[in-house]
């Protein structure tokens, strides 16, 4: 393990983790998504999704759900898992700040949300990821976690490409 793994800590989701939660996505989703998206879905979406007050709706809605990576108290990622309309537990988001990818962030938010999912009782884990994401389905691959199906997702006043990707949890 090196330093900066070491320095990384995963808890479950404060008050006040919550503007850095804002600001993990604010950063992330441009980086992530510009050529994917349109600018301007990529800023509705955070404007509509990711305000304090939807913040704190989500938070209080999945409990211990909402987990945080936190490096010498600085919010550096977050997920959000909980369990699916089918009764399976389901990654909904998770993001590192781009200056932490690759450095053992995304790891750690991985380990816990498969550990939330077992206490979930969850048999497996899904997720759904844009076609595009290249990066992001390296790490899920990596991470065991296969590709299963396809769909069309509406964004604006078009539609992207998504991938459900599947991981056993027994």
């Amino acid at each position: 393990m090196n330093d900066s793994t070491q320095a990384i800590s995963v808890k479950v989701a404060a008050a006040d983790d919550l503007p850095g939660i804002h600001e993990v996505a604010n950063q992330t989703w441009p980086a992530t998504y510009a050529g994917m998206l349109p600018d301007e879905d990529i800023a509705s979406f955070l404007e509509a999704n990711y305000n304090l007050d939807r913040l704190t709706f989500i938070r209080d809605s999945m409990g211990d759900g909402m987990l945080v990576a936190v490096n010498a108290g600085k919010v550096i990622g977050y997920v959000m898992i909980t369990k699916d309309r089918d009764g399976v537990a389901q990654i909904w988001a998770i993001y590192v700040l781009p200056e932490w990818q690759r450095r053992g962030a995304g790891r750690l938010l991985w380990e816990a949300a498969v550990e939330r999912g077992r206490q979930l009782e969850s048999d497996e884990l899904v997720l759904w990821v844009l076609d595009g994401n290249e990066p992001a389905r390296r790490f899920y691959e990596r991470q065991g976690a296969h590709a299963a199906e396809e769909r069309d997702f509406p964004v604006g006043e078009g539609s992207v490409r998504e991938i459900c990707y599947r991981i056993a949890l027994n």
